[in-house]
């Protein structure tokens, strides 16, 4: 990991993916409830959570995490 995530990256995606899949619960349970339509999107941003979650966007990168990388890999690249 060297240091370049804030988190481990499979972790996470897993916090993400249980986010998401509770979201994504709740707001079916209630569908069926008297709130209507109200518990559509969140079930809808559940979705995108969890399918969200498998790409390489959620772990957050360190801000010197690919900059040393870089610095390190490709000397006339790195950022001044």
């Amino acid at each position: 990991m060297r240091g370049w995530f804030t988190t481990r990256p499979d972790r996470a995606r897993r916090k993400w993916r249980a986010i998401g899949s509770a979201m994504f619960a709740v707001g079916l349970a209630a569908v069926n409830t008297h709130f209507g339509l109200v518990p559509i999107p969140p079930a809808l941003a559940g979705l995108v959570l969890i399918d969200g979650a498998g790409t390489t966007v959620v772990p957050a990168a360190r801000e010197n995490g690919p900059s040393s990388c870089r610095q390190h890999v490709i000397p006339g690249l790195a950022p001044a």
